[in-house]
């Protein structure tokens, strides 16, 4: 290519207006859940963390929302069968602590297909739902890497259809990786031992943390695994959504209405790669114990709700699990 030809390349557009507007208007996700979609149309490069102790359904959100994304995928199957035709939606779940209830999920998906569809048992609808839904189980920090490191070959054979990924309790090793450094490292502490660890190489094809995390730090497995999910979500164009166990409090102040602040476990790396949080905290009386209220299940579970992105926090919310894990607010 001639030099003068540089400039010109550099000048030409990748894509019309009307093309720009068009993958604006598909690379929106909804979630299905208002509370969710009222604030943000999730897009490729959002990272969503959902934080609260236990016991505030981070699961039974992210399970709604994957049953919403396989709904919608089983009604686009039907309108190209009727002559229309519709992009057909995956969703992929990481599973980090084996809490997520793949029985839940199906009768979710059941409970929103048509009528038609279960009086004729036909299992047509069901059987393409369930076809959009990809599950992963880790059970360690390295399993985690990996899956996220393998996940941008198993997203080529879908052909870029997946629309979202999940990933339920992304700090479920944080403890035991610190506890694992400080017993490897003897008197040593978890900045020496990150010091010594090999440095870690972004992109999808050399990730040295994926390979050393048995032996990494807690502050680098959360570093890999931040970059590496800002990295797909850019290349695979799919927003990220994480729930997080940590604690939530609500604050007091006197210069503005109160707000929910969290107890952060992760590291910097990781509180800098997400975009948008959503902070949930248990509704108590006073002299009730978290654990008491746990102890009544989710139909008497009610929420405190709050939004914070881009340094704006929107007002808290009043919300509900209803007797059958579902969000109502």
């Amino acid at each position: 290519m001639a030099a003068e030809d540089l400039p010109l390349k550099w000048v030409t557009p990748d894509e019309t207006a009307a093309e720009f507007l068009a993958r604006q208007f598909r690379e929106a996700v909804s979630t299905g859940l208002p509370f969710l979609d009222k604030h943000v149309k999730l897009r490729p490069g959002h990272l969503l963390e959902i934080i609260g102790p236990a016991g505030t359904a981070k699961t039974e959100i992210l399970t709604e929302i994957a049953a919403n994304i396989m709904t919608k995928a089983a009604a686009a199957t039907a309108a190209a069968a009727g002559g229309q035709t519709e992009e057909q939606e995956h969703v992929v779940v990481i599973d980090c602590d084996g809490k997520f209830d793949t029985l839940k999920l199906l009768q979710l998906v059941t409970g929103r297909l048509p009528p038609s569809a279960v009086a004729t048992q036909s299992l047509q609808q069901l059987g393409t739902a369930l076809e959009r839904f990809h599950l992963f189980r880790c059970f360690s920090s390295m399993e985690l890497l990996l899956a996220i490191n393998s996940l941008p070959s198993y997203l080529a054979q879908l052909q870029g259809r997946c629309r979202l990924l999940l990933v339920d309790n992304i700090s479920a090793y944080v403890w035991h990786d610190r506890a694992a450094a400080a017993s490897s490292s003897g008197s040593h502490n978890l900045t020496s031992s990150a010091a010594a660890a090999p440095p870690y190489t972004p992109g999808f094809q050399g990730p040295v943390a994926a390979a050393a995390a048995a032996g990494l730090s807690a502050q680098r497995v959360q570093a890999a695994a931040a970059a590496l999910l800002t990295e797909l979500s850019q290349v695979w164009r799919l927003p990220v959504v994480v729930s997080k166990q940590a604690g939530v409090s609500l604050e007091e102040r006197h210069d503005g209405p109160p707000r929910l602040v969290q107890r952060e476990l992760m590291t910097l790396p990781w509180q800098n790669a997400v975009t948008h949080r959503l902070l949930l905290a248990p509704v108590m009386m006073p002299g009730q114990a978290l654990q008491q209220l746990a102890a009544k299940g989710p139909a008497a579970t009610e929420l405190m709700m709050q939004w914070q992105a881009q340094g704006n926090t929107a007002p808290i919310e009043r919300c509900a699990v209803t007797a059958n894990a579902t969000i109502s607010c």
